[in-house]
């Protein structure tokens, strides 16, 4: 899970690089409020081992904000692959 880490740098460099500060702004904001509000959910529940869960599940959430917001300003979606 941690491994995505690597990905999230270039993803965000990408972004910044197609002039798309704005997206990486929300995709970051919205990553970030979804981290807390399940860190504070799985750590009063479960207990700290849930808190790494909700710190992966951010970042989860991050690398696939980039990813999506990267594929949509380049016009790579799901359907265009070969006729």
């Amino acid at each position: 899970m941690y491994f995505l880490h690597y990905f999230d740098a270039p993803l965000h460099a990408i972004l910044l690089g197609l002039g798309r500060t704005k997206a990486t702004l929300w995709n970051y904001v919205t990553a970030m409020v979804f981290k807390g509000v399940s860190i504070f959910v799985f750590g009063s529940q479960f207990g700290i081992i849930d808190v790494a869960y909700g710190i992966g599940i951010g970042i989860i959430m991050q690398t696939l904000l980039n990813f999506f917001s990267i594929s949509s300003s380049i016009g790579f979606n799901r359907s265009s692959g070969p006729m």
